[in-house]
């Protein structure tokens, strides 16, 4: 039960980490250039390479932003992790009687 709730808890993290990232990546290339994607395909149907250019810079600013996201929550990950595992040397008191941890 235990290793079915962490694959239930990895899927749900990774569907939204990618939600996340998509969410910036779109939402950054449309700043740049409303509605970028489409540009893109209209500027290949058309030839027409200034749009494509214009297009292809706003999804790489999109792309970019998104990994600078992905940078800031896995460092954000790190320092939780930095904090909350307490894994000091264990220490053996006389007279207990040893405990099997497996």
């Amino acid at each position: 039960m235990a290793s079915a709730l962490l694959n239930t808890a990895r899927q749900i993290g990774g569907a939204l980490g990618l939600a996340v990232l998509s969410t910036v990546s779109t939402s950054a290339a449309d700043d740049k250039l409303p509605e970028a994607a489409g540009a893109l395909y209209r500027g290949l149907a058309v030839k027409d390479s200034a749009l494509v250019a214009e297009a292809g810079d706003a999804l790489t600013h999109g792309y970019t932003m998104a990994f600078a996201a992905a940078v800031g929550m896995f460092l954000a990950g790190l320092a939780v992790t930095a904090l909350a595992v307490n894994a000091g040397k264990q220490r053996h008191v006389e007279g207990a009687a040893p405990v099997h941890m497996g």
